[in-house]
């Protein structure tokens, strides 16, 4: 797996929008106490938030095989997240 995927997630495709509407979705998430998945397509990354593994996967759409994955918790990505506000 490769971590310089959520570098380039975030300098690429986490504008304030897709910034806020991650952040929403956990929150939601969090507050309805509902495990389930989430998926988003961005520009360039697809992000799949799984709630039943509390795990967030990164893809690249342009990178093939597992170069192109990266897997972090849920709440380190938020933690991340927030940090960018």
């Amino acid at each position: 797996m490769n971590a310089q995927l959520l570098d380039q997630f975030l300098s690429e495709d986490c504008d304030a929008h897709v910034h806020r509407k991650l952040l929403t979705a956990i929150h939601k998430q969090r507050a309805s106490g509902v495990p389930g998945v989430q998926r988003y397509t961005f520009n360039h990354f697809n992000i799949t938030l799984n709630f039943v593994t509390k795990q967030v996967s990164l893809e690249d759409d342009l990178a093939v095989g597992p170069q192109g994955e990266y897997k972090l918790g849920i709440e380190e990505f938020e933690e991340i997240l927030q940090k960018r506000k």
